[in-house]
């Protein structure tokens, strides 16, 4: 049996994803800090130059629902287009694309195996990093360690692109703050930040002091525990709009060296592969449907319906997943990792209830670093709420590395 696998639990007759159980190696001492409000560090040099001389420049905004802009009422009320066309105001002599990559309800892992194909393909010339919500609960030596990836891939692949790391709020974050603490996921990231040298900005402690003095109540801040009502959004946009507008002056373009990285293990490895260019068994299409339109990320959509239906690759590494489409009628998949079956997991949830969206499930955690076969399997079984079997799979994604 492989060591290290975290992928499924099964209770009676349902499966369900034990996603987030304890690690198999211990956690470092858990990191605290005060709410530091917004760090320069080494400032954003690089991109003011570029703003100053014009031209053509890519400014990319990557993260989860709150990047997306979920709650607002309209499209200018996000606080990136805020951003977006405070920059294009204050240097029209620069003609800026505006890279919009989000996947509500996914944190950093994902985001370590998606930067690369999805984002840094676009050679981004200043990123905005949204994860510290969607990786709240998660431990913190294991979001340490997939921010820290990010950050490491950005730079090897150009290290004059210049990086925000944004943090956002919810019910949870505010309690924190509250104890004039920060949460422990940005508290993780921020140990990230001083290591890089990384400006940081936390928009989230920005809201709650003013929830603290009582200058707005968190149904004017937010339509549910998270996502802001456009007033927060705008309270969101100014705040990172001051902190650009103080950081810009005196700004010294250079490029961002690679420190040795604080984990040996994180996530700089991280990556994804399209589930065509797996092993598919017969059954295997290509979803062609207007369903499959609806998420040009995933360009080549694959889709089988039956049980018994496999898919199959190879990789050296540690850690894989799935990246895909699910809805009401998502089956189960048996998970084989070097020839055993290590679990089931249920891609139904109580969300498929009201429509489709995009997914991620980490199957497999914490494996021996070396080459592992894996079969994913549709059961026969599946929820009792299910409508069907099916799945439609965009890419598997991995910590390491695919092997032919």
């Amino acid at each position: 049996m492989p060591r290290g696998i975290l992928i499924a639990v099964l209770i009676g007759p349902v499966c369900c994803a034990a996603l987030w159980a304890a690690p198999a190696t211990s956690e470092a001492k858990q990191i605290t800090m005060k709410p530091p409000g917004e760090k320069q560090r080494d400032g954003l040099g690089n991109i003011f130059s570029k703003l100053q001389r014009g031209g053509e420049l890519k400014v990319g905004y990557f993260g989860a629902s709150v990047t997306n802009g979920a709650g607002a009422t309209s499209q200018d009320k996000k606080w990136r287009w805020i951003v977006h066309h405070w920059l294009e105001e204050q240097y029209p002599q620069a003609k800026l694309a505006h890279l919009h990559v989000v996947n509500g309800g996914t944190g950093s892992d994902l985001g370590a195996c998606r930067i690369g194909r999805e984002m840094l393909s676009q050679d981004p010339d200043l990123l905005f990093i949204e994860f510290a919500v969607n990786d709240g609960g998660r431990p913190q030596g294991y979001v340490l360690r997939t921010m820290e990836g990010i950050i490491r891939q950005i730079w090897r692949a150009d290290p004059t692109t210049d990086v925000i790391l944004l943090y956002t709020i919810n019910t949870r974050f505010l309690k924190a703050y509250e104890q004039d603490q920060l949460p422990g996921t940005t508290a993780a990231f921020e140990t990230v930040a001083d290591h890089y040298g990384v400006p940081s900005i936390d928009v989230g402690y920005v809201a709650a002091q003013k929830l603290m003095a009582h200058e707005l109540t968190w149904e004017e801040f937010s339509v549910d525990s998270v996502h802001p009502t456009d007033r927060g959004y705008r309270i969101y946009g100014d705040h990172i709009i001051a902190c650009l507008d103080k950081w810009r002056q005196g700004a010294t373009a250079k490029p961002h060296k690679l420190p040795p990285p604080l984990n040996a293990d994180n996530w700089e490895d991280a990556t994804m592969i399209p589930a065509k260019d797996c092993r598919l068994s017969a059954g295997w299409t290509t979803d062609t449907s207007d369903l499959a339109k609806r998420y040009p990320h995933f360009p080549d959509l694959q889709l089988a319906t039956q049980p018994g239906e496999t898919l199959k690759f190879k990789f050296r590494g540690t850690h894989f997943g799935v990246y895909d489409v699910v809805g009401k009628d998502s089956g189960m998949l048996d998970v084989f990792v070097d020839g055993h079956q290590v679990g089931t997991v249920n891609l139904w949830d109580r969300y498929c209830r009201h429509g489709w969206r995009s997914a991620f499930r980490l199957l497999g955690r914490d494996l021996q670093d070396t080459v592992h076969e894996v079969e994913l399997r549709i059961s026969d079984r599946k929820d009792e709420q299910s409508t069907g079997h099916a799945m439609r799979l965009g890419f598997i994604t991995m910590k390491g590395q695919p092997v032919k």
